[in-house]
């Protein structure tokens, strides 16, 4: 955000760069402007489209005249009736637009007298540095030189090259680099030929091409197709996006093509998870943040509103395209000023031409490279699963989750417990953090990241203890607890411990989709010698994990965790009291039902849960009270959380037959950072499954079935121990299904249907490339 001296106006800026011009030479002849996203010939395009002057037929992309002239005028409108003494996110693009448009359009001056303002001003005063450089390089021959020289004397102090060490993981320093990689390729020596701009220049220049051959493209193949959390998608994306652009213009090349089949399907991520439910409309909640918006332009500033179109432009991407017209549709949402701002960007980025993927023909699987997302079903109560398949910890904030999965259908059916509140319980703010009855603050992030708070498998050792960032680690049993954002790309992942799985199998065939991880990487190596998890999903609604185990000895117990949103029945009926182990009350505590199947229940959806191996096992549910509290005071008072308390079940830190299993709690002051996802996930507690034989090899079986509150039929579901295999059989209404797997430590196995259709399928025993998302 600029702010303007004391005394001076937008108004008389103008006559002050006047009589500074005067006493000036004129500058050395600049080099070719603008070069930032739109090139000279872009400019003809751009003037027909918003229908001030007709181009030359031959001009590329071109459309019908004045198709753009609403977004044009909404642009011109805003700054007649907008243009104050402080300078808003996303005003210097559009005045920089404008003047490319219309130059001899009458609010002109004003505009130009506001980018020339934010050029003198500190640059540490500047919201987004890389919007003042776009402005200067799209109005570059009409600004003062005055003002472009003291741009550049600020920037030329704190301007730094990329390192190998940066990427979009670490989105302020990244940007930073970024803007000075930008004012580079903008300002040349023909802009300014003095010889210590020259020096840095060519330094930044030389260190970019550098990064570019590189450490880039590591950080894009080792981050995949999904975002290290929803929080942090739409800056990694920007950025990326932004970097690619960049890195063209400094090679002279379009390296677009280099990263079609990887950024350019960015966006996939965003499709596969939308929801016509009016409660879904938000991706997964999963890992840190309580933001996860269903588009890049998570706000309207940074250049957020630019991701999608810029990629859908570059690489024609379907998806991308689609995302691009829903941020389109905010952008003319009336109710939204600072959108309007950012009109310019389908003008700039024309995706006419580029097919849209069609929605209704979506594949009951997709690989993200990191992520699986499984798909069933239509309308609002339609099934989507997200499963986390082993993207490398490369940030600070993501969740020791591999192998965790999500349920979506017409309700939160699989969640994650807790929410983050890391920056919300300080004493500044009010806030509390404690481990049961303990006097001493706890940090409650060691519960929410933790593997116990994910659908996983937990490995407790009672001779194992861990730190993490220096200090006892109390959730012990899960997943490596690692530390620090990424900063070694030359380095292999495995070598660094990043690398939390490997995905053994996938493909999809006859309304079946099957997965297979190795999640053996994610967990210590003292624990466990391997383990895997596979997932076999059917007819959109059922929904097998399987996990075979190999631990390292007897001692160590495997506990399967499934987080639920609401407190279970058994047998249809409710939670007894005679069989609850723990807790002063019915309503919240541990309650011991070994062979019972359990239902459960969120909005418009349920989900069952059928425990079928081991077959001798101790299952517990653990939860409650989950009431909600209330914030109280401050900008977000009255919104709702559950934050628990020492009596409560809700966030255990270890199973709860284990000792010092204290329940983690938080309660909250005056939060100031809340996103808009912040307690909407509900969470009552856990169901845990161990088996009550000791050894070192052990097999889990768990189906769930996924329908709704009032389901037309009632499934069937058993399992069969062979010899030398394992048969679960699945009757649900007209279906009968028979899956066959291997009763030892080797994955796959076979699906037979044997209604309404007599087929079988033998599940891949590699990864299957998927074909390319339909398109309408």
């Amino acid at each position: 955000m600029h702010r303007l001296p004391t005394g001076l106006t937008v108004r008389n800026v103008l006559l002050m760069f006047v009589c500074i011009a005067l006493l000036r030479p004129e500058p050395a002849p600049a080099g070719q402007h603008p070069r930032l996203l739109i090139k000279a010939d872009d400019i003809p395009r751009l003037r027909h489209a918003c229908g001030v002057s007709r181009a030359p037929a031959n001009t590329r992309g071109l459309g019908r005249f004045g198709e753009r002239s609403a977004e044009f005028n909404t642009l011109r409108s805003y700054f007649s009736q907008r243009l104050g003494n402080v300078i808003l996110p996303g005003e210097l693009p559009a005045a920089a637009f404008l003047h490319l448009v219309d130059p001899d359009d009458p609010g002109e001056a004003e505009r130009l007298s506001a980018i020339n303002l934010a050029l003198i001003q500190p640059v540490a005063l500047s919201g987004d540095v890389l919007e003042t450089i776009l402005a200067l390089d799209w109005c570059h021959e009409a600004l003062e030189p005055a003002a472009r020289r003291e741009f550049l004397i600020q920037m030329r102090d704190i301007a730094k090259p990329l390192t190998p060490a940066d990427s979009p993981l670490d989105h302020r320093v990244f940007r930073d680099n970024l803007a000075a990689l930008a004012l580079a390729l903008v300002m040349d020596e023909n802009d300014e030929p003095s010889q210590s701009w020259a020096l840095l220049r060519e330094h930044i220049l030389e260190a970019a091409r550098e990064y570019f051959k590189n450490t880039f493209p590591t950080y894009v193949r080792w981050r995949g197709l999904i975002p290290t959390g929803p929080a942090a998608a739409a800056f990694e994306e920007n950025d990326t996006a932004l970097a690619i652009e960049l890195a063209g213009l400094l090679s002279g090349t379009n390296p677009w093509g280099d990263y079609r089949e990887s950024v350019g399907r960015w966006m996939e991520h965003y499709v596969l998870v939308s929801s016509t439910h009016p409660a879904m409309q938000h991706q997964f909640l999963r890992d840190d943040g309580t933001t996860a918006p269903l588009t890049p332009a998570a706000k309207y500033e940074a250049f957020l509103p630019l991701t999608a179109h810029l990629i859908a432009a570059r690489t024609h991407d379907p998806a991308a395209a689609y995302i691009a017209d829903r941020v389109e549709a905010g952008l003319r949402d009336s109710s939204k000023e600072p959108a309007a701002l950012w009109r310019w960007v389908p003008v700039v980025f024309n995706t006419r031409e580029v097919p849209r993927v069609d929605t209704g023909r979506l594949p009951p699987a997709r690989n993200l490279d990191g992520a699986i997302v499984l798909r069933g079903g239509d309308g609002p109560t339609a099934t989507a699963v997200w499963i986390d398949a082993g993207q490398p910890f490369l940030r600070r904030g993501q969740h020791f989750d591999a192998g965790h999965f999500l349920i979506r259908a017409g309700g939160y059916l699989a969640v994650a417990g807790g929410d983050d509140i890391e920056f919300e319980v300080t004493h500044t703010k009010r806030g509390l953090q404690r481990l049961g009855n303990g006097r001493h603050t706890f940090d409650f992030s060691q519960y929410f990241t933790a593997s116990i708070a994910h659908n996983c498998m937990l490995f407790w050792d009672p001779a194992r203890v861990t730190r993490w960032y220096g200090r006892l680690y109390r959730p012990t049993g899960g997943q490596v607890p690692l530390e620090g954002t990424c900063t070694d790309f030359v380095t292999p992942l495995d070598a660094q411990l990043r690398q939390t799985a490997k995905l053994l199998a996938y493909g999809y065939e006859h309304n079946a989709s099957y997965v297979a991880l190795d999640l053996t990487s994610a967990y210590d190596r003292r624990a466990i010698e391997h383990y895997t998890r596979e997932f076999i999903f059917l007819r959109g609604h059922v929904l097998v994990v399987i996990d075979r185990v190999k631990t390292a000895n007897s001692r160590v117990v495997p506990t399967w965790i499934l987080n639920v949103p609401a407190r279970p029945m058994v047998a249809g009926a409710d939670l007894a009291p005679g069989a609850r182990t723990a807790g002063n009350d019915n309503d919240a505590g541990v309650w011991r039902h070994d062979d019972d199947q359990m239902r459960w229940q969120d909005r418009d959806g349920s989900l069952r849960l059928w425990s079928l191996f081991p077959k001798s096992r101790r299952t517990a549910i653990v939860g409650g009270p989950a009431r909600k509290l209330l914030i109280p005071e401050g900008v977000h008072k009255g919104r709702t959380y559950i934050g628990s308390g020492p009596d409560g079940f809700e966030h255990l830190i270890l199973p709860s037959t284990r000792p010092r299993s204290a329940n983690a709690w938080y309660r909250l002051g005056i939060p100031t950072l809340l996103g808009p996802q912040f307690g909407i996930r509900p969470h009552w507690g856990r169901i845990e499954i161990e088996p009550k034989t000791r050894g070192d090899r052990y097999l889990f079986v768990n189906t769930l079935v996924i329908d709704k509150t009032a389901p037309p039929a009632e499934p069937d579901i058993n399992l069969k121990q062979n010899d030398g295999d394992i048969e679960i059989l699945i009757s649900l209404g007209d279906y009968r299904g028979r899956i066959s797997i291997p009763d030892s430590e080797t994955t796959g196995g076979a699906l037979h249907i044997e209604r309404p259709n007599t087929l079988r399928w033998v599940f891949p025993s590699n990864v299957t490339a998927d074909q390319p998302l339909p398109v309408r």
